[in-house]
């Protein structure tokens, strides 16, 4: 008799065999003892999970020979169960949808469907990776799978369930079937190499487990391949031959050159790695799993359920996690996981490699943004950029002809034109959210960072922004007023809605435990508009002190907008 591999000689026979599904396996044995089997099951996961399995488990307790009817615990020895096992009844038939997937498999499929099975209770149809089926064969299959013949049950299985259409959907009942845990596989496979009179350890099952990500037939697959190399024992030797090299060493290194900010250690890694001629893609792929777990370990400590590798190598990897702040550690997953991008698909691999691991040894110690504002704020350093100061144009009126240009004296070159300055702006000290009061309002201004922070977690970033330029400067009973510095109307203005202001109050309260009026102030021209919302007798955009009044309406438009003046009116 030929081999038959692992994962059909384990292949489960009872519901309660098929690893890591146990909800799904009690609901149908509690719908086949309360007779509430449904016509139509769409079965969908990950591959090797037990979609399969489980629909032919389904189709033996439903025409097992040894019960007078449908039973939770087929035997798997009458005709029936083994020639649905092996995939051989006739009443049963599996379908692979990528090979059947034409208009006229369907209808083949519904003018059987109404003949009685041969020798079994029900017809059994199972289409595995049934999304596919093209369009046309759905929609020949709708109305048979809304209402079928009583003997006929569908069971459908996908990977991809979200390429089904609504129609397919709201006629099955959907199981969704998880990745399957490390564990799990890991008792799985002790179990099969006891069977087969194979010696192996915990360490070398748990990593061949974590290589399968989830799946229980990739996990036997490979270990079939292990057991081929390895007929006695699975051994780490075997392990490094079929998974590849473990890069637990290499992986080392180059932690203690990123410590280090030595970019030529981290170079020598790679280029021993490209002489003994080691695949990249898998080393990047366990580089990205030690900062998995790094990631886990700065934020969990070591004893967490969520770390998936051996308890030595956890040990290895703690000693490098107090040397990198969670941010340097997310900072290098996304090197890593962008070089590893561009290796599957870059001829120069080498150089994809070794540039990201000299930007991971020439990284520096990062810090939130926040907390980096927070220490120049504390400090009183505030950023200012120069402005381009604008000189307007002198506007006339249409019809007027133009004022002619002053003669230039003879031998002088003619003066370029000043339409736009460049000129250097002074940044007085910084002034703005320094507590300069005592009392109530000393600790106010202390608590300024505090109120813009609320309102940003409140998302209104742009209260926030206006309220940054504003200062309390006054409290006087229960009026709290806030100044504007000057060039900052625009800002004030905004602030000064109703609504604006309701909010601003309400955070003051949240912060101060006390319930205040706002009024908003201008450092040159006095108050502004209070917190009902009036506005004060002035304008809003004034005209500097000590400068004309714009004849023209749109310069005087232009002032009153940016809060300028005219250096020169001609008309």
């Amino acid at each position: 008799m030929s081999y038959v591999v692992l994962a059909r000689k384990y292949r489960p026979k009872r519901f309660e065999e098929v690893v890591g599904q146990e909800p799904i396996a009690q609901t149908l044995r509690n719908a086949i003892d309360s007779g509430r089997v449904a016509h139509a099951y769409l079965f969908t996961g990950p591959r090797g999970v037990g979609k399969t399995s489980m629909a032919r488990i389904l189709a033996m307790a439903l025409n097992c020979q040894s019960s007078n009817g449908p039973t939770t615990e087929p035997c798997g020895t009458c005709a029936s169960c083994e020639g649905i096992f092996i995939g051989e009844d006739v009443d049963v038939r599996e379908i692979d949808g990528a090979s059947n997937n034409g208009v006229e498999d369907v209808r083949t499929l519904r003018d059987n469907a109404i003949y009685h099975p041969a020798h079994s209770r029900y017809k059994v149809y199972i289409i595995d990776e049934v999304h596919m089926l093209s369009k046309g064969a759905f929609n020949a299959l709708l109305k048979t799978l809304e209402e079928p013949p009583e003997h006929v049950k569908f069971i459908f299985a996908t990977t991809e369930p979200h390429k089904l259409p609504e129609t397919i959907h709201s006629r099955c009942q959907r199981f969704d079937f998880r990745n399957i845990s490390t564990d799990d596989i890991v008792k799985r496979l002790t179990q099969i190499c006891k069977a087969e009179d194979v010696k192996a350890d915990d360490d070398a099952l748990r990593r061949l487990a974590r290589r399968a990500r989830g799946g229980m037939r990739d996990s036997q697959s490979l270990l079939d391949q292990i057991i081929a190399f390895s007929p006695e024992a699975v051994t780490d030797v075997a392990l490094d031959f079929v998974l590849g090299t473990t890069f637990n060493n290499e992986i080392d290194a180059l932690f203690e050159a990123f410590r280090a900010g030595e970019a030529a250690a981290a170079l020598r890694v790679v280029h021993q790695l490209i002489v003994e001629g080691q695949n990249l893609t898998e080393f990047l792929g366990q580089l990205t799993e030690a900062l998995r777990t790094l990631m886990i370990l700065k934020a969990c400590g070591t004893d967490d359920k969520l770390l998936d590798e051996p308890a030595e190598r956890i040990k290895a990897l703690a000693i490098s996690v107090d040397a990198f702040s969670m941010d340097n550690i997310l900072y290098m997953l996304q090197v890593v996981a962008e070089a590893d991008r561009k290796v599957r698909t870059s001829v120069e691999k080498r150089i994809v490699v070794e540039s990201a691991m000299v930007k991971l040894a020439s990284m520096e110690d990062l810090k939130p943004l926040a907390e980096i504002l927070a220490e120049l704020k504390s400090l009183g350093v505030e950023a200012a950029a120069p402005r381009r100061v604008e000189t307007p144009k002198p506007s006339r009126s249409p019809g007027t002809p133009p004022r002619p240009r002053r003669a230039q004296p003879k031998g002088r070159a003619p003066e370029p034109p000043t339409e736009a300055v460049e000129m250097p702006v002074e940044t007085p000290a910084p002034t703005r959210h320094e507590v300069t009061a005592t009392g109530e309002l000393g600790d106010i201004q202390k608590a300024w960072p505090r109120l813009l922070a609320l309102l940003k977690k409140k998302h209104q970033r742009s209260v926030a922004a206006f309220l940054q330029e504003a200062q309390a400067t006054a409290l006087e009973d229960d009026t709290l007023t806030l100044t504007f510095a000057p060039g900052f109307a625009f800002h004030r203005e905004q602030l000064a809605e109703t609504e604006r202001l309701q909010l601003v109050a309400g955070c003051v309260e949240e912060v101060m435990g006390r319930r205040l009026r706002i009024k908003l102030a201008d450092a040159d021209d006095g108050p502004g508009e209070n917190s009902q919302g009036k506005a004060s007798p002035k304008s809003s955009t004034p005209t500097r002190r000590g400068a004309a009044k714009p004849k023209d309406p749109a310069v005087q438009r232009a002032v009153e907008m940016f809060g300028g003046r005219v250096m020169d009116d001609e008309s």
